[in-house]
């Protein structure tokens, strides 16, 4: 009889042992709610300033494109005006930008569009 419950009741037990502690390293898929005292720690509701940069990259529609216009322009301090001329700042300069951003403790939030894209950058604001 003990030799007919050990196969049975090893796995269950282990499966107690197991149970402690998972970790998974890849997607994990989850039905249903998550029960955790640590959950409301993943929950983003600081206080934030946002830096919105507007990319422009137009091509023909050609079968060989050619790159008619590209640049930037940040929401922050230039001027979206109609009085304004449509003067982009060049490409080049992208670059630097954003990594002045960075290095002052900007994250990009997200990127929308696609040959004409917002990129949105935050910082939290320290009260």
């Amino acid at each position: 009889m003990k030799k007919l419950l050990l196969p049975f009741l090893l796995p269950f037990l282990l499966s107690f042992i197991i149970a402690g502690e998972l970790e998974v390293d890849g997607n994990l898929t989850v039905t249903g709610d998550i029960v955790s005292p640590t959950i409301d720690a993943l929950r983003d509701d600081g206080n934030y300033e946002y830096v919105i940069i507007l990319v422009t990259i137009d091509t023909n529609s050609d079968s060989t494109p050619k790159l008619i216009k590209a640049g930037f322009k940040r929401l922050d301090y230039d001027d979206f005006g109609a009085s304004h001329s449509n003067a982009f700042i060049p490409m080049g300069s992208f670059n630097s930008e954003v990594t002045t951003l960075f290095n002052d403790g900007w994250t990009l939030h997200s990127i929308n569009g696609d040959s004409t894209s917002w990129w949105i950058f935050k910082r939290a604001i320290n009260e």
